[in-house]
């Protein structure tokens, strides 16, 4: 009886601090008022720039009558952008070069017809440009990119024929394969290599019909019903409104409801796998209110902050759940009253201020929109330190965080000023209404280098543009250090003489530039115990030398680092990029965008002894990989066409796997394998029927042991014969992942960090 009470007070307690059962936290809503758009609407698109714009494009207006206009939130305020086409109810993307694609909608007022018109938004020039229409028109439509350039896949439609597929191909539409299930709003996700799924529960009258998941193949044009999918014991999968939101490792995030239930469920589906995965069970209610929650259809990813984003209300007050990636926790924002029904508006991810921007809606049925426009903080800001110090900048409002100078005793007759910052830093995004967004050089830089004055741990924001020189200098306890995508710049030797082991880059499609004085070694990861090294984007280097060219790279000399991973944003690397980086033994390319490995890139790396290439490599400049003493097998992909002199050199090689079929490229009387100990006792493993070729190739012909074997490619692999082996993109089986990188199991890719 006293354990149920205890149990009883301590749910109490719980609610009255705003923490629910099952992980789930409640917290009040954050959010502000923008400027009216200048239009209002519903049914509108709605989208976010890279660099932070917001443009909304057609809709219907009030009285239920098409617009065909555009506007555009740019520096605070809207503006008119032109556009000939209406887009009621459309579907939209954003293609990977940046532009976003607009698809069909309703073609009169009150939702009556389809239309078959389709337009591009350019961000870089602020204008749309018509391009082709879709074969069959649509409202309701949902469309995808495929990954394979700017292709984009069509599908579904609202009281009107969906019986085909249609590929865009960057100007006309294609139509495809037969559907014997129509349906409007389905979802669709693809894998990056032209595989989309697409799947649904509505059909083309908005009724109820049994889960229905197509695997669609844009290369070829084909589609086939899947089965074992994991959505089998579900009843309804939430229709998207308007978008399907895909994450980088080709996900998408849902909400379904099993028979029977009223609880919504939270899952992902992968495109990789081509299953369902079940995550959580959404709350129901606000603790204390009676109006249960209605959940709007979309799910956003914040992959920055490695949040997921569910728009719902209660009566007029918006609700925002937070669900946390990693940690499977939830937050819940609510309150705050609504013009209108946060149902009915349309809504995006802002990349700059990572706030969702709320336009539009409609107060009471599709005759009566609104121009309301806020600007929503769907997670917990957090509290900065209270010791930091600023300068502030009026005419832009931000404000860079600054060294902060204290008076410090050394004895009765001296004293002297060193930083006073120490212990857990927060910065926080904003202070007293600016935005932060830089540190400053010598920031936290710890002037006796002792433990006695430093920082121990530092959370830096994702407004954090620039980080300025010597930023942690010495700064000893600073065991682990992440800089945000947000940041663009920073100075050189930011981590000189600090306590970082761990270094991360995060993820970017941006340039990180680094600015420095003059080329000095190991900028990146200049640290006496600097070992690991996550690098999520490239790197320029600005200096007297030049963008990347003459001196060094940012990892040459990086005496302590063993272990370098690049994820998959990298697209290239600078000569000498790893030079005599001595104790270096790991490194991964998570990439298929470097196509060179430039000269001396990893030269004189003499613990090199795991190196796992670029799946799409094509060239290995001279001294490529060179010099390693622990180095003793080495696979080159397939598209691999012409290796530099001493490329390879590394003398205790003991296999090379060669995937080309055609022998890359060489010079002529150049050294290559360190003499004649390597071309006699290391094994040169070739593709079966090769063998001849490299026989008579220059330089591999030296190879006292050429060896022919079958290799089975990412794509001839066949998953039936191979099950439970791993192999490499090049082909090359291995018993199992024992490093880091991209591999082939069971005919799916599986990747290993």
């Amino acid at each position: 009886m006293k354990k149920r009470i205890l149990t009883s007070i301590i749910a109490f307690i719980a609610i009255a601090m705003g923490v629910w059962a099952d992980n789930i936290t409640f917290s009040p809503l954050q959010y502000e008022t923008l400027p009216n758009m200048q239009i209002a609407r519903r049914g509108h698109v709605c989208f976010a720039t890279a660099d932070g714009d917001i443009v909304v494009v057609g809709g219907h207006t009030t009285g239920f009558k098409l617009t065909s206009t555009a506007e555009r939130l740019h520096n605070g305020q809207w503006e008119s952008v032109s556009i000939s086409n209406p887009h009621d109810g459309a579907g939209y993307v954003t293609l990977p070069d940046g532009r976003v694609i607009i698809c069909g909608g309703f073609s009169s007022g009150s939702g009556v017809g389809q239309s078959k018109p389709c337009d591009v938004y350019d961000p870089a020039t602020n204008t749309f440009t018509t391009t082709g229409s879709l074969n069959t028109a649509r409202g309701f439509v949902t469309v995808v990119s495929t990954g394979v350039g700017n292709n984009v896949l069509a599908s579904g439609n609202w009281y009107a024929n969906d019986n085909t597929f249609e590929l865009w191909n960057g100007e006309t539409w294609t139509a495809f394969g037969e559907k014997t299930v129509p349906l409007n709003h389905p979802f669709m996700v693809s894998d990056g290599q032209g595989i989309v799924y697409v799947f649904g529960c509505r059909n083309n009258y908005s009724r109820l019909v049994p889960i229905t998941v197509w695997r669609v193949n844009t290369n070829d044009q084909t589609a086939e019903v899947i089965t074992e999918t994991g959505l089998e014991a579900y009843e309804e999968v939430c229709h998207g409104d308007y978008f399907s939101f895909q994450t980088s490792d080709s996900r998408i995030y849902l909400m379904a409801k099993k028979k029977d239930e009223t609880t919504l469920r939270l899952l992902y589906f992968s495109a990789i796998t081509g299953k369902a995965t079940e995550l959580a069970t959404l709350p129901a209610a606000i603790p204390n209110v009676t109006d249960k929650i209605d959940y709007v259809p979309g799910i956003m990813v914040n992959e920055a902050r490695k949040e997921a984003y569910i728009m719902g209300y209660y009566g007029k007050n918006l609700v925002v759940l937070n669900y946390a990636l990693e940690t499977g926790k939830m937050t819940v924002f609510y309150g705050g009253p609504f013009e209108g029904n946060p149902s009915w508006g349309m809504w995006a991810l802002q990349p700059t201020t990572n706030k969702i921007i709320f336009t539009g809606g409609s107060v009471s049925g599709n005759f009566d929109p609104i121009t309301t426009c806020i600007a929503v903080t769907p997670y917990a800001k957090k509290e900065g330190s209270p010791e930091l110090q600023y300068t502030f900048n009026e005419a832009d409002k931000t404000a860079t965080v600054v060294y902060k100078k204290v008076q410090k005793t050394i004895d009765e007759y001296h004293i002297t000023y060193v930083n006073g910052y120490q212990g857990d830093i927060v910065i926080p995004e904003e202070v007293n209404g600016y935005t932060v967004t830089a540190i400053d050089d010598y920031a936290f830089m710890n002037d006796w280098g002792t433990d006695e004055l430093t920082i121990s741990s530092i959370d830096i924001p994702n407004t954090i543009k620039k980080i300025g020189k010597f930023a942690f200098y010495n700064c000893l306890l600073l065991k682990e250090l992440t800089i945000p995508a947000s940041v663009e710049t920073i100075g050189e030797q930011i981590i000189a003489g600090s306590g970082v082991q761990e270094l991360t880059v995060e993820d970017s499609d941006q340039p990180l530039n680094i600015y420095v004085v003059s080329n000095d070694m190991a900028l990146l990861a200049y640290g006496e115990q600097c070992t690991k090294v996550y690098l999520g984007r490239n790197i320029r280097i600005n200096s007297e030398y030049g963008e990347g060219t003459g001196g060094y790279g940012p990892f040459t000399w990086a005496g302590a680092l063993t272990d370098l991973t690049y994820g998959p944003q990298v697209s290239w690397l600078h000569n000498s990029e790893c030079w005599r980086a001595d104790n270096l033994q790991r490194v991964t390319f998570l990439t298929d965008k470097v196509k060179e490995l430039p000269e001396s890139a990893f030269g004189e790396c003499t613990n090199l002894s795991s190196i796992q290439l670029p799946s799409k490599l094509e060239r290995i400049e001279r001294t490529g990989i060179f010099g390693s003493q622990k180095l003793k097998t080495i696979t080159l992909p397939a598209t691999v066409r012409y290796v530099g002199g001493q490329g390879l050199d590394n003398p205790n090689l003991e296999a090379i796997y060669a995937s080309p079929t055609t022998p890359p490229a060489t010079e002529e009387n150049y050294s290559y394998f360190g003499g004649e100990n390597v071309l006699s006792n290391c094994k040169l493993y070739v593709p079966k029927g090769s063998g001849e070729a490299y026989k008579n190739a220059p330089i591999w012909k030296d190879f006292q042991n050429i060896i022919e074997e079958e290799r089975l490619g990412i794509s001839t692999l066949n998953a039936s014969k191979v099950q439970n082996a791993y192999f490499t993109l090049g082909g090359q089986r291995v018993n199992q992942p024992t490093r880091s990188g991209i591999y082939v199991n069971n005919g799916k890719k599986v990747v290993v960090k």
